[in-house]
């Protein structure tokens, strides 16, 4: 016959568990019930009656009977066959508790039916007869029951313990006790392996006693709440129940036992998600760390808390009347988490890719919050927090926007209700005093923005974090990290918003060297090999630090143009012609094109070059005034199809959305400055694709930088799955010159 059990239909979204229960039935063939059980049991999600269900296919279950004076009971491993769920097949099952066995092959059905059928014992008479009846060979004798076998510990720690009956070692070795004898004790078991060694004995029907010969029993329910981050509830052991507090307690100072007022003992095993919610409670007022939230199970935090950590319970929320403007369906989902995390008392870190449009969600959510804010803005993006909230928020009169300048030469003691840091990557490093001036701000809430959130290590991060919740303390390895900071931490990529954005198609184009540049670059390279590589092997990289730069900036001009080190030698450049060339197809074709470079001499050489060919141009560098003027102009006059802007100065804080062709002339250390340069173009409000294009002088120092960009963004897309870039170390700019 089939045979036929319960499992739950609903698997719990956090534990993917399936659970005995009522509500649903499945069949499963006899010989391939336990392989099914087996496999389920190794998964370890597989729970009945909230207990999960172990497999002990090694330890056989025998048929027993206990004879009274005038009535037999049928019993398996010392419990009655009711306590059982007998799975009739070949090999026949049965699970007591948490456990799953095999009957041993002697033990026949016609010898459990009856007793599972009907009453549990029998006149022995009527089992005599019943035996004769089913089997009349069969001489029928009875056996005293075996008594429980009986393991007592003799220590605090739980890992020492006296075994008295030889004959159960098998049973208690397999559950993780090993023979060792010392002093009191014939047993041990390691410390951190010790409590669910107990608690499996004790399931098995086990008589496990303490030190002063009291029974130890395991939690038969926990009850635990979260409100407003304050715990509550009990535990109950046999008849007695033990508020939250009296085992937290406990448990953070390490005990493993705690004494019952009943004389029992109660063992203090737990599953890792219950024994690290209760080592994260602040027992001064049984508060939930905010650290910790990431890692509760959230079936024991409050709906406020759970609408931050799982994003279906995120409050549903429109921006109110003030905000005059449309969110997309992923901005709608930033500011239902915006919302979430202001509810709950929490501060996050926005960090969407550049483009997906952070401050129209910031704005959004502004328009929910009621009292002051200050936003702290590089001094390049102050005018453009200005019109972007005269755009979508035009009637608030209470926020505030500060250069990080500014508010390092005068700290705010004002108390704000919200806090805004944009570009966040500004107080990364900890030492500064930019990021010792933030830390002093006052406000309910704090939120930082920004692109690029990790470019050289975890630290990075960390050091923001300081910000946002000065009392959460991170593990620095990228899975800790990720996780602990999940909470308070939202990143989408333009790939998962795909069909929100414009499309984007990037190329990479190598370019040869004239041959008049390619002889200043290699007689440049000669000198350096005999000169400064040399000087580095006697003296070390670092006291060597500033002719490294040096040599590295002149290798990198020379790859751009000889004409940036005139000192060197007269020569023209290929990759200016070829960029030229394209410029002159991409204007006749009517298109607007972004050209950026690092360096404002280069920037120069293309407007001269353009006031030759008579193509109208803006320039932007670092001394530029009137920035939103030239946007402004390039965004509306069709006769301004080219802008040259240093990357530094222009990297970020501009809306050039009618730029068709983005131009990367030569290329940064850091790949996500590229990156930022090209989301001026490639955001929201663009209606077409964009096409970004980086040239790089083949052989060069250029290709290098290529390499080391490659290499050395493996650390940002481990730590949060982005392409971030990194900063150079010494060593990596000694690898660039050999």
């Amino acid at each position: 016959m089939d045979v036929i059990y319960n499992i739950d239909s609903s698997l719990s979204r956090q534990h993917r568990t399936i659970v005995f229960d009522k509500p649903s039935r499945m069949q499963v063939k006899p010989l391939e019930s336990y392989i099914l059980l087996q496999k389920l049991a190794g998964t370890q999600k597989l729970f009945l009656d909230g207990k999960r269900v172990v497999c002990d296919f090694f330890s056989k279950l025998t048929l027993e009977y206990l004879v009274e004076e005038t009535t037999v009971h049928a019993l398996l491993k010392n419990k009655e066959l009711n306590e059982y769920l007998i799975l009739q097949g070949s090999p026949q099952i049965a699970i007591l508790g948490n456990f799953i066995y095999f009957l041993e092959p002697n033990i026949g059905w016609q010898d459990i039916a009856p007793f599972l059928s009907g009453p549990k014992t029998m006149t022995r008479d009527e089992y005599v007869r019943f035996k004769k009846e089913t089997d009349p060979a069969l001489i029928v004798e009875f056996d005293a029951p075996k008594q429980a076998p009986r393991l007592q510990v003799v220590d605090a720690s739980c890992s020492f313990a006296y075994l008295e009956n030889s004959a159960h070692e098998k049973e208690l070795q397999k559950a993780g006790f090993s023979k060792k004898d010392l002093g009191k004790s014939n047993y041990y078991c390691p410390t951190d392996r010790s409590q669910s060694a107990l608690l499996q004995l004790i399931e098995s029907g086990w008589d496990v006693r303490d030190e002063k010969g009291q029974p130890i029993i395991r939690c038969q329910e926990i009850i635990l709440q979260e409100n407003d981050f304050r715990v509550s509830g009990h535990f109950t052991f046999g008849d007695q129940q033990l508020e939250v507090k009296k085992v937290a307690t406990s448990l953070q100072k390490n005990e493993r036992l705690l004494p019952l007022e009943n004389g029992s003992t109660a063992l203090l095993a737990f599953d890792s998600e219950t024994k690290g919610f209760l080592e994260q409670i602040e027992l001064v007022g049984m508060r939930l760390k905010k650290s910790h939230i990431a890692a509760t199970n959230p079936t024991l935090l409050s709906e406020t808390l759970r609408a931050v950590i799982e994003p279906a319970k995120r409050i549903e929320c429109k921006p109110s009347s003030d905000f005059k403007g449309t969110l997309r369906p992923y901005q709608q989902e930033g500011l239902n988490w915006l919302v979430s995390l202001y509810k709950a008392g929490l501060s996050g870190l926005l960090a969407d890719e550049m483009g997906l449009g952070k401050t129209v969600q910031v704005l959004a959510f502004l328009s929910l919050v009621k009292g002051k804010v200050l936003i702290v803005v590089p001094t390049s993006l102050i005018c453009n927090w200005q019109r972007e909230i005269e755009q979508f928020l035009p009637s608030r009169s209470d926020i505030e926007i500060i250069s990080y300048g500014k508010l390092r030469k005068e700290p705010s003691n004002q108390e704000y209700e919200c806090v805004i840091l944009d570009e966040a990557q500004n107080i990364k490093n900890s030492s500064t005093i930019t990021h010792q001036a933030v830390l002093q701000l006052k406000s309910r809430f704090r939120l930082s923005l920004t692109g690029t959130p990790v470019e050289n290590s975890s630290q990075e991060l960390i050091n923001q974090f300081r910000f946002l919740e000065p009392g959460l303390i991170f593990d620095e390895s990228p899975s800790a990290l990720r996780k602990a900071i999940a909470p308070f931490f939202l990143r989408r990529k333009k790939a998962d918003v795909a069909k929100d954005l414009p499309e984007r198609i990037d190329e990479i184009v190598y370019v040869s060297m004239t041959e008049d540049q390619q002889r200043i670059y290699n007689n440049f390279m000669a000198n350096l090999k005999a000169g400064l590589l040399k000087k580095i092997d006697l003296e070390g990289t670092k006291a060597c630090r500033m002719e490294i730069f040096e040599a590295l900036l002149r290798l990198r001009q020379i790859a751009c143009h000889p004409a940036l080190v005139p000192q060197l030698g007269q020569a023209g450049s290929g990759k200016f012609g070829l960029v030229l060339e394209d410029l002159e197809t991409l204007i006749s074709e009517g298109k607007k094109v972004l050209l950026f470079s690092q360096f404002t001499s280069m920037l120069h050489l293309f407007s001269q070059e353009a006031t030759k060919r008579g193509w109208g141009h803006l320039l932007l560098e670092g001394k530029t005034q009137n920035r939103q003027e030239l946007v402004d102009r390039f965004q509306n006059d069709p006769n301004y199809p080219l802008f040259f802007i240093s990357l530094k100065a222009g990297g970020v804080g501009l809306n050039l959305t009618r730029a068709d062709y983005v131009l990367l002339y030569d290329p940064w250390w850091n790949r996500a400055q590229e990156a930022q340069a090209i989301d001026r173009a490639h955001r929201i409000g663009r209606t077409g694709t964009v096409f970004s294009k980086r040239y790089y002088v083949a052989g060069s120092i250029e290709e290098k930088i290529l390499a080391l960009q490659n290499k050395k963004s493996d650390l940002a897309e481990i730590l949060l799955e982005d392409d971030g870039a990194v900063t150079p170390q010494l060593d990596d700019l000694h690898e660039l010159l050999t």
